[in-house]
């Protein structure tokens, strides 16, 4: 029993309480009221204590049908109740999945985010050493276009040598034929001389020069065809 339905059994009670007063009490010793309810004022003046007590009854049957909506109507706000409760228990049901759903995603988004950071440091670092090997390789041709210069220039250097060398060795054959002609001559006029008993001295030491200068660059000849 709650307190509305407390409240009306009191108001019954007094209002039995009333009427029996006014039972007891003379109708001409009562005192008028200025102020009487709408219920009052439809109904006559009773005249016997039997129209009293169907007044009695009639009250308390209104009285009862007023209880009865009130409970009817708390029956109504208890049902409603509940199922506002319900309606409560599932939202706050729905809001609890929501919740766990956004803490999942969240959870989800913070790996991504974790994953693409890594990633984007991965791809630094292999921008890095991208950007490093690329370096390198141009340093690396840098020094084999430098490489093939002076390999080149060593080629160079070596056709120039092999000429010269050739050249010398074209001297050298030529030192080598003029003295085997020169010493030819020599024999001949050695032996000539021996022959005639007669020959210019100054024909003899003018060959016996050129001979010597002959040997001389000849020897030249092979001291720089041997550097």
């Amino acid at each position: 029993m709650n307190f509305t339905t407390f409240f009306i059994i009191l108001g019954v009670v007094f209002v039995v309480a009333l009427l029996g007063m006014l039972i007891l009490i003379p109708t001409t010793q009562r005192p008028q009221k200025k102020k009487r309810n709408a219920r009052e004022e439809t109904l006559p003046p009773p005249k016997t204590e039997q129209e009293t007590i169907l007044r009695l009854q009639k009250s308390i049957q209104s009285l009862r049908g007023e209880i009865a909506g009130f409970e009817q109507r708390e029956r109504t706000s208890e049902r409603e109740l509940t199922v506002e409760k319900v309606k409560v228990k599932k939202l706050q049901e729905k809001l609890t999945q929501e919740r766990e759903w956004h803490e999942r995603e969240q959870k989800e988004l913070d790996k991504k985010a974790k994953e693409y950071q890594q990633l984007k440091d991965e791809l630094s670092k292999v921008q890095e050493q991208f950007n490093w090997d690329h370096a390198e390789n141009i340093r690396q041709k840098q020094q084999i276009e430098e490489f093939k210069k002076e390999l080149e220039g060593l080629h160079g250097g070596r056709r120039a040598a092999e000429s010269e060398i050739a050249q010398l060795k074209a001297k050298n054959e030529n030192c080598r034929q003029e003295i085997v002609d020169l010493r030819k001559e020599n024999m001949e006029l050695t032996k000539k001389k021996e022959d005639t008993k007669w020959i210019a001295k100054a024909d003899h030491d003018k060959l016996q020069q050129t001979l010597r200068e002959k040997e001389k660059e000849l020897e030249r000849i092979k001291r720089e065809s041997s550097k």
